[in-house]
């Protein structure tokens, strides 16, 4: 009985399990390997997948849509998508699918019934089955804080209640697949200690967090990050890791948010704001501007608008990622006011600095360490550079 086990567990890992994590990790601080966008699979192209790619991201965030899987009770189709993940890959891209939403066929607007979670486990599994060993990050649920998408009264015990059927579901199928989870809309504190006090933190292998916050500069995200992270250690087992992720996250151009080119600047700055405060991977809501969204609102978070045109932002996400390619963050520099942001990254022997203000007007500010980009001398002295930085993100060579 024990060798039919041990020989059970072996067909489930199959070949390369051990190692399946190290070809395909967690990304790190590394850009712009924890660089994404969030995609619609309605109105999604093939010049859509050479545009994210020219981008420089290196993630893609798509809905694998319970109700489209599943037609009919037990049979199960991945035609949809299947040709989706193949061009993803094919552009050295990576992809986060998320399990989500309710199914007709069983009648299941949210699954929070023994039936619904058995059905929708069910649905996990042979998604897990299908796309096996392919580098995918697994999401249970999107924004189930909301009732636009838990149908109901959003429920955290709810919520932990299907984890606890689903992973064990998915593991069966595949032991070392990365699972992560709850995409809360925002940083919802009663919900997320709900669900860490009901167990989730055991079962899953990263923590996803939707960070918005309306026209809020980007950088107040850090001292959430660091208030998930203690909320994290008082659930967590002991000497677990579970990274923070931003799973989606943006800002609309419409009329009454920000203009097109500061959502280009926050952006960047969201991604290094994430980054600095140890959340490795950001996935930017959304790449491509939506025509068939009746909330104006929704249709201007694209950096690309719905024909496929840049907006300034494509611009400027693409330039940031293509000057930080490479280069892993390495430090943050004291420039003397919270309000001026400074980083180091550092690649083998060379370095960069990505510098912004906080501020709407530009500043100067002065550098104690010199930088080879900026020919300033003061007295003769190659030791302090004043620079004038802005809102928007300026990456310097160092030294």
């Amino acid at each position: 009985m024990l060798l039919a086990k041990v020989a059970a567990a072996i067909l489930i890992a199959g070949p390369h399990a051990s190692d399946y994590r190290d070809r395909y990790p967690m990304p790190d601080g590394t850009v712009p390997n924890g660089w994404g966008v969030n995609v619609n699979s309605r109105d999604l192209t093939e010049k859509d997948l050479d545009g994210i790619a020219q981008l420089g991201a290196k993630w893609i965030r798509l809905d694998l849509l319970w109700s489209n899987v599943e037609r009919k009770a037990g049979e199960y189709n991945f035609s949809k998508y299947d040709d989706f993940l193949a061009d993803v890959q094919k552009r050295g891209m990576r992809a986060i699918l998320v399990l989500n939403y309710g199914n007709g066929v069983y009648g299941v607007a949210t699954p929070n019934t023994r039936e619904g979670r058995t059905a929708f486990a069910n649905y996990a599994a042979v998604a897990v089955k299908h796309y096996r060993h392919q580098g995918v990050l697994w999401e249970i649920w999107n924004e189930p804080n909301l009732n636009r998408y838990w149908r109901g009264k959003p429920s955290a015990e709810e919520y932990a209640a299907l984890v606890k059927v689903v992973v064990p579901a998915m593991r069966e199928v595949s032991s070392d697949e990365w699972i992560i989870g709850p995409a809360t809309s925002r940083f919802d504190w009663p919900y997320l200690e709900e669900a860490f006090a009901n167990g989730v933190l055991p079962l899953i292998d990263a923590i996803s967090v939707h960070p918005y916050r309306d026209q809020a500069p980007p950088e107040t995200v850090m001292a959430d990050w660091d208030r998930l992270r203690r909320l994290v250690a008082q659930y967590a087992p002991p000497g677990k890791n579970l990274p923070l992720i931003c799973s989606e996250w943006g800002y609309s151009s419409y009329a009454k948010g920000v203009p097109a080119v500061k959502q280009g600047h926050y952006a960047v700055r969201a991604y290094l704001s994430n980054l600095a405060a140890g959340a490795p991977l950001t996935i930017w809501y959304a790449w491509k501007e939506r025509p068939d969204i009746e909330s104006e609102k929704e249709k201007h978070f694209g950096l690309v608008t719905s024909d496929l045109n840049p907006k300034p932002g494509f611009l400027t996400v693409q330039s940031t990622l293509a000057s930080l390619k490479g280069f892993t963050l390495d430090g943050k520099l004291d420039l003397g006011d919270s309000r001026d942001l400074g980083f180091v990254f550092k690649k083998g022997a060379e370095e960069r600095l990505a510098v912004w203000t906080i501020d709407n007007l530009p500043k100067k500010v002065m550098f104690s360490r010199a930088t080879a980009s900026l020919p300033v001398h003061l007295g003769g002295a190659v030791t302090e550079r004043l620079v004038e930085v802005t809102d928007a993100v300026q990456v310097l060579k160092g030294l």
